[in-house]
Parts: structure tokens; C-alpha cells; sequence
């Protein structure tokens, strides 16, 4: 095919006044039909590719401007493929725009191995409650693996900032819905970045953590160390979120590092659906202190309200059903049951291998934020037994919740716990003991415990992106100081535990 194309007369020429790439913001350059993403201030595109080191010939696609493009001193041809040679992540290529009226606008183009996720929020103004209309695109450089048909997953999404003390951070995580169309009335369930099909999702933005990766890390952890009590049932049940590190762009600004993860909800956890009068799951979640949280008083619920003094019901959704009984029944008794019926009773309410888990995670994090909040209770129906799922850990591994260092020593408990060891129900104490003496042979080991920090911290040295991050937050330590800020703390908090559980 041949085609031609008409020279344009300076008089026939019209350029945006200012002259910008203002077009290119979310819509306009395009290699293999997935959008660079543009970071105005800094005058760079950034681009996910699929390895660290690559020889790229991609489709060049810049839409509605007439101009040249040249890349690395090479002039391209508009949507055409082009030979760029061997590119590299993290280092960067000038790129050159000439507009028909011989102005010139100059960028550089910096490849990431890390997906990529594009907002344009349209003038919105994003706050915690409701989520307001977005564009969303996410560039997944693994699409073929994760099998998606295209390389770049587009939609109409609602966004709103999530948590609570979080928001006064200037790097705010958000809550996302994927959406069908732009008046949000019905949800889409996708499979993003090789994760659970659904319409859920969250960027945390982990401000508080100087390494960005303390969540992520002890959620890893989690999974490779607790299986749910019911996972011959529910093979798919899962007993803590996926997600995957990812750079963001909001507006043509570069946001930083994140992590895009699932939801704690029924689906990650399997629970049966409601249905009234059936055997179906509940999920309650503890949002802030209260001796109810801490199982160290109870006080009375409101049958009609959706909260309970520090918890909220996640499930079964309380516009179906509002039912604290179940849990108010287990923390009453708790803490006012005889010492003889809590020994005696205590294995026929609550998993006591999760419980042994998750005291077991709970102090080798030392997660001083967990001990009440931050914890999710739920059954798997009805009919079956409590069991605990964490969540929001970034104040762990030597760090607290406002960034400050804590403590390689200390022991974390809560009114169960401290039952649980009194009374030594269903021989507690003996199977806290072997739990940990196995487990340090094994997924506790140091080194492997190690391997989950490093093998993050080398995708980010690789990719850059922590450099970015630590740029555009100012973050005062390398990850090196960070890496070996953990190896230390984590090496006296290992003694201190095998003392402590030796001891028991």
C-alpha cells in the first residue's frame, strides 16, 4: 500500500496555542496500543516492558498532531512499526517532537519493568466518600502470561482515598471500582495483572514505610505460612490478598510507587454466600481501639447498627442482614467465661491453629498496630468456627505506624491470647512451641525471611523505581539502609523470640 500524504502550507498550519503536549497526556502516544505515560514536570514518558533488557521495534501511534518524532536522534514514522534497537529498563531515550511549524518540543522516554496504571480524573476532585468518575488504563507488560487479549486495559472506574489517619499523608492510596460505564451503575469484574477476577481494588500507597514494601512483604508471608482450616472445600480460598508493585500516573503527574491489591472479602476467602436462613459465612473487621477489639470488656451492641464499637460487619452486607450476635457471643465469652468452660469450649469456636499462626506472625512482625485493629474475624459459614486474616501491616518489622523504629524486643498479646496461655486451652502452649521450633527450620528461617525484602528491593533498584520514589517523596534513606535496617532488627528479634518460646 502507498499512500500520500499533503504538505501543509505555515498558513494552513494550526498548533494548540500554547504549544504542549498536552494531547499526549492520556491519549496520544502510543507504542504497541498501549499509552506512554507522562510525567509534565519532569518532561519524561515512562513505558512497561516485559524485560529488563529488550530489542524493541514497537507501533508508534502519536494521534491528531502533525509532527515528527524522533527517538534517540532516529526520526520515526507515525503509525508505523520502528526499529528502536535494544532498549533498557531505567535507561532513558531523548525523544524530539517537531510541529508543523518547526517548533520543538524535547522529552525523554524511560522504559519500567513494573506495570504501569494511567488516572485522568477530568477536573474531579477525589475524596474519601463518594468515588467519582475516572479514565483508567493500565499497561501490563506480562498481558500474554496473564492472559489478557491486549497489552493496555482501559475503563471507566470510580476512585475515592481510602483509610483513615492515611489521608492527611500527601501520597494518598486509594479504592478503585472498575466500572461498565461512566455513571458507575454496574460493576466489572476483571482478572488485572494475573490476580482474581473482580470490580475491587486498591493502590496502597505505603507513605509511611521508608522500604515501600513492609505490607506487601508480611501479606507474602501470611499466605506461605497459614492455610485455611476449610481449603479442601474451597481450593481457591485464599487467606491473605495478592498484589503487584506498580508505578502511577494521576493527571500527568508521577505518583509514585504502589502496590495494586486485592480486597479482604468473602471472595478472597471463600465464605458461603447468604442466603437466608442457610449456612453462610460472616466477616467482621476492626477499624479502631476499643476493649471490645482487645477482648478486654464487653459492651453491648446495637442490633440495627453496621458498627460495634471499634468493628464494622464486612459481610454478609448489612443492607441483607446486620448480625453482631456470633461475634458479640464468642468476645463475651471470651472474656467472662469460667476458666473450666473456656478450656473446655474455647477449640469448638475459634481455629486454634490459626490462632497459633497468628500469634506466631503477630510477634515475629512485632505488628504493635494489630493487636486489636487491623484484624479481620471470620467463619466460613455459620455452623464452623472462627478464624483471624491480618491486614494493613505497615507498621511492622521494626517500624511503627508513624515511621518511627520500634523495639527488637517486647511480646504482643490481647485479652484471647492471654487467656489462651493462662488456661493453656487445647494445649496452647506445647503447640505454640512446636509450630515455631518447626517453622524456624523452614519459612521463619532467617534467609528465607530475608529473601522476601531483597527480591522487592532488587525489581526496585533494577526498574528505578525506587529512586523515583525516593525523589518524589524525599525519602532520606537509601533501600540499602533500609534491607540492612531489617536484616538487624529481624536478626535480634529472632533471638529474642526463640528465648521467649523456648521459655513458655
Amino acid at each position: 500500500f502507498f499512500g500520500c500524504k499533503e504538505e501543509i502550507t505555515p498558513e494552513e498550519c494550526t498548533i494548540p496555542t500554547p504549544i504542549s503536549i498536552d494531547t499526549c497526556q492520556f491519549l496520544s502516544f502510543k507504542m504497541d496500543g498501549a499509552h506512554c505515560a507522562l510525567d509534565r514536570s519532569s518532561h519524561t514518558f515512562y513505558y512497561s516492558i516485559n524485560d529488563y533488557e529488550l530489542d524493541f521495534s514497537p507501533l508508534i501511534e502519536i494521534e491528531e498532531v502533525e509532527l515528527d518524532v524522533f527517538i534517540d536522534e532516529n526520526e520515526m514514522t507515525n503509525f508505523s512499526t520502528n526499529d528502536l534497537g535494544i532498549v533498557k529498563v531505567n535507561e532513558p531515550l531523548s525523544v524530539k517532537f517537531i510541529f508543523c511549524d518547526n517548533t520543538e518540543e524535547e522529552y525523554q522516554l524511560i522504559f519500567t519493568r513494573l506495570p504501569i496504571i494511567q488516572i485522568a480524573t477530568n477536573g474531579e476532585n477525589v475524596s474519601s466518600d463518594p468515588k467519582v468518575l475516572i479514565d483508567f488504563r493500565l499497561n501490563d507488560p506480562d498481558f500474554l502470561i496473564n492472559e489478557m487479549p491486549q497489552r493496555e486495559f482501559v475503563s471507566f472506574s470510580g476512585i475515592e482515598f481510602r483509610g483513615g489517619s492515611a489521608q492527611a499523608h500527601p501520597k494518598k492510596s486509594y479504592g478503585l471500582e472498575i466500572w461498565e460505564d461512566e455513571t458507575g451503575a454496574v460493576k466489572k469484574n476483571v482478572s488485572l495483572l494475573g490476580m482474581r477476577k473482580d470490580d475491587d481494588w486498591i493502590l496502597d500507597a505505603m507513605y509511611i514505610d521508608k522500604a515501600r514494601m513492609r505490607n506487601r512483604v508480611s501479606t507474602d508471608l501470611w499466605l506461605d505460612f497459614q492455610e485455611l482450616h476449610y481449603q479442601n472445600e474451597e481450593p481457591k480460598a485464599k487467606s491473605g490478598t495478592h498484589g503487584k508493585f506498580v508505578e502511577v500516573f494521576i493527571d500527568s503527574e508521577y505518583r509514585g510507587l504502589y502496590v495494586f491489591t486485592e480486597r479482604v472479602d468473602r471472595k478472597l476467602l471463600k465464605l458461603k454466600e447468604y442466603e437466608s436462613g442457610g449456612d453462610y459465612g460472616l466477616l467482621y473487621k476492626s477499624i479502631s481501639w476499643s476493649g471490645i477489639v482487645v477482648f478486654s470488656e464487653y459492651v453491648d451492641f446495637d442490633s440495627s447498627s453496621p458498627s460495634w464499637d471499634g468493628w464494622i460487619q464486612k459481610y454478609p452486607k448489612t443492607n441483607d442482614l446486620i448480625l453482631w450476635n456470633p461475634l458479640a457471643n464468642f468476645i463475651q465469652f471470651v472474656i467472662e467465661s469460667s476458666d473450666a468452660d473456656f478450656q473446655n469450649q474455647i477449640g469448638q469456636k475459634l481455629n486454634i491453629e490459626n490462632a497459633i499462626d497468628y500469634y506466631i506472625f503477630l510477634n515475629l512482625l512485632r505488628a504493635d498496630d494489630n493487636t486489636g485493629k487491623n484484624l479481620y474475624f471470620a467463619k466460613y459459614k455459620l455452623s464452623d468456627i472462627f478464624f483471624m486474616v491480618p491486614w494493613d501491616l505497615d507498621a511492622t518489622w521494626g517500624q511503627w505506624w508513624d515511621g518511627g523504629t520500634s523495639s527488637p524486643t517486647g511480646v504482643l498479646s490481647n485479652g484471647l491470647f492471654n487467656r489462651l496461655l493462662e488456661t493453656n486451652a487445647s494445649n496452647f502452649k506445647t503447640q505454640l512451641k512446636q509450630r515455631w521450633s518447626s517453622a524456624r527450620n523452614d519459612v521463619l528461617e532467617k534467609n528465607n525471611l530475608m529473601s522476601y525484602f531483597e527480591k522487592y528491593a532488587d525489581e526496585m533498584q533494577q526498574n528505578g523505581s525506587f529512586q523515583r520514589e525516593k525523589t518524589k517523596w524525599n525519602i532520606q534513606n537509601t533501600l540499602s539502609d533500609e534491607i540492612n535496617y531489617t536484616d538487624d532488627w529481624l536478626e535480634e528479634r529472632l533471638a529474642f523470640l526463640d528465648d521467649y518460646f523456648e521459655n513458655l
